[in-house]
């Protein structure tokens, strides 16, 4: 196994392939922040056809309560994984429209790019009071990391 992948998430994906060995499996048995991980081995690993079910139960309406109890900054690590702009977007427009700051935490898993774009669009759109931030502020602030059409598709 290569080092840079752990046991744990090693023992995700087995979570994942093999399902009888976990007696009641579904999506919402893994926490939310397994998701991530297990979405970039199945990505590295070259399991598309998983990926691609995952997103779609993800996406389905009992599972909607998995990406609702993701963390902000999960939200956007989980939709750089899964290729979906209109997560990214999601997770962006909240980080920045929120009365709370950015954690440490959420800066370090965006990345300092990204958190010092999140930082600057707060201080540029919200004073001190939370807002709705529109999605085209986003989609401008982050244009390499969203393929504009699908965010405008989905919320434009």
């Amino acid at each position: 196994m290569p080092k840079e992948v752990s046991k744990s998430d090693f023992k995700l994906l087995l979570k994942l392939l093999y399902p009888a060995a976990t007696p009641s499996f579904e999506l919402n048995s893994f926490m939310t922040g397994e998701l991530v991980h297990l979405a970039k081995l199945l990505k590295r690993w070259g399991f598309h056809d998983l990926l691609k079910a995952i997103f779609k139960e993800i996406e389905s309406e009992p599972h909607i309560s998995v990406v609702s109890k993701l963390p902000l900054a999960h939200l956007v690590l989980l939709g750089r994984e899964l290729s979906c702009p209109a997560w990214i977007c999601s997770g962006y427009m909240f980080l920045v429209g929120r009365k709370k700051p950015l954690t440490t935490e959420e800066a370090t898993i965006n990345g300092k790019t990204s958190a010092e774009v999140v930082k600057k669009l707060r201080r540029k759109h919200l004073g001190r009071k939370p807002v709705n931030v529109d999605a085209g502020i986003v989609i401008e602030a982050f244009p390499e990391e969203l393929n504009m059409d699908a965010v405008r598709n989905q919320y434009l």
